[in-house]
């Protein structure tokens, strides 16, 4: 497989310093989730959730992805990253912007610590940006590159109109309400950047994972200009026409979309060799499952009349698509990609060539992971629409244990010692 030279070890700390920040900060984000148990049963503008939900979607989401893509991107444009010293400036610009951003959020900094968070974020994504595109790619672009370079606009893009809202905290200059602007960043940073990167990075290891033999790309592309006219009309209407108003015809048109990714994806299993899923797999089949029930809740809660219980649907479709959709399928993909990184890199030029990369991760504490994790979910979403606090604190310790044993099995694959 060609990729980042793993075998180089600044590549290789690179690489394994995204996944751990992100796991310590999955403990973390998980530990205030147990913190804020009664923060949930309010408004979703507060201090701690915005905290908790900069932490899952930066710290956790942001940063493993980017560690997966140094190793992913070169495989699917067929050559070397452009620059391993400015993926490691932007990891560090990364990481302190990851600190910060929470810490501003959960003091209520509205002044000159959230506006340095912002330009650290800022800086360290568009390093990551000029990275990706000085990275060259192919004449015949996969569509798979396309799908993670929109992605990485769109991120650049929320991440503008984030450090705007931060400046505006303090000097007002926005010609409408916080809510306004903060509706627009949250769905182009979750549909534009995450949504669309995971279709692109899925596109190309699903097909690898199962075998598959599945060669026509049309439906991606039918998916990426349904999907990705639906964000642009959303930024238009958000910042030039100033009206969110019709942003439930764009959410039908981002539906339709997926709809046919999914057919894509129907073809993939149909022309699969590997019929049998591991664990990972599961995982990360599931985890489409909760996407669709995340889109489900999106569409009840924009019919639902103000009031709490809107107030609950919009922090259960929040729980639904980044505790689940999101957060099931890192605690998936992690043990399909991380392994096999760390293998590159310990046993490239070994003799013992009868270690494979499943043997360096515990499938028991995988199992007991996933068990945990699905048990709590399940729990802290009946609290959130029942107001039940007690589900909330069992669903809460949970999760905490659930990010214990998964940082306990990564530490255990980064850490591996040949024999």
């Amino acid at each position: 497989m060609i990729g980042i030279n793993v075998d180089n070890k600044s590549s290789f700390v690179l690489i394994t310093a995204h996944y751990l920040t992100a796991a310590f900060s999955f403990l973390v984000a998980t530990i205030l989730i147990l913190l804020s148990v009664p923060d949930f049963l309010g408004h979703y503008f507060n201090p701690k959730l915005l905290s908790i939900t900069h932490l899952v979607a930066i710290g956790w989401g942001l940063l493993i992805t980017m560690g997966a893509l140094y190793q992913l991107l070169p495989v699917i444009v067929n050559a070397k990253l452009f620059s391993t010293k400015l993926a490691i400036a932007s990891y560090i610009f990364l990481l302190l912007g990851t600190i910060l951003l929470p810490l501003a959020f959960w003091t209520f900094s509205v002044g000159k610590l959230i506006q340095l968070a912002g330009i650290t974020l800022l800086i360290g994504i568009s390093l990551f940006i000029v990275n990706l595109f000085k990275t060259p790619s192919p004449k015949n672009r996969p569509i798979e590159y396309d799908f993670i370079l929109a992605a990485c606009l769109w991120l650049l893009i929320t991440t503008i109109i984030g450090l705007l809202m931060a400046f505006n905290f303090e000097y007002v200059f926005l010609p409408l309400e916080h809510l306004h602007y903060l509706t627009v960043h949250a769905h182009i940073g979750i549909l534009g950047f995450f949504v669309s990167l995971i279709i692109g990075v899925s596109s190309k290891l699903i097909p690898m994972f199962l075998l598959s033999q599945t060669t026509n790309n049309l439906f991606l592309t039918y998916a990426f200009y349904l999907i990705n006219s639906s964000i642009l009309l959303i930024l238009i209407d958000g910042f030039i026409f100033m009206n969110i108003g019709r942003i439930i015809f764009y959410a039908a048109l981002f539906i339709s979309g997926i709809i046919v990714y999914l057919v894509y994806i129907r073809t993939v299993f149909k022309n699969r060799i590997r019929k049998v899923l591991d664990v990972p797999m599961k995982k990360s089949m599931y985890s489409f499952v909760l996407f669709f029930v995340a889109i489900l809740f999106y569409c009840i809660t924009y019919f639902t009349e103000e009031g709490k219980l809107k107030l609950r649907m919009i922090n259960a479709t929040a729980l639904l698509f980044f505790m689940g959709f999101i957060t099931m399928l890192i605690l998936g993909q992690t043990f399909k990609t991380l392994p096999f990184i760390v293998w590159l890199h310990k046993y490239k030029d070994s003799k013992n060539r009868k270690v494979l990369p499943k043997d360096l991760y515990s499938d028991r504490l995988l199992t007991f992971q996933m068990f945990f994790f699905l048990i709590g979910f399940i729990f802290f979403l009946m609290g959130l629409l029942f107001s039940f606090t007690i589900l909330l604190y069992l669903g809460a310790c949970m999760f905490v244990i659930t990010a214990i044993l998964y940082c306990t099995n990564i530490t255990k694959i980064i850490f591996h010692k040949t024999y």
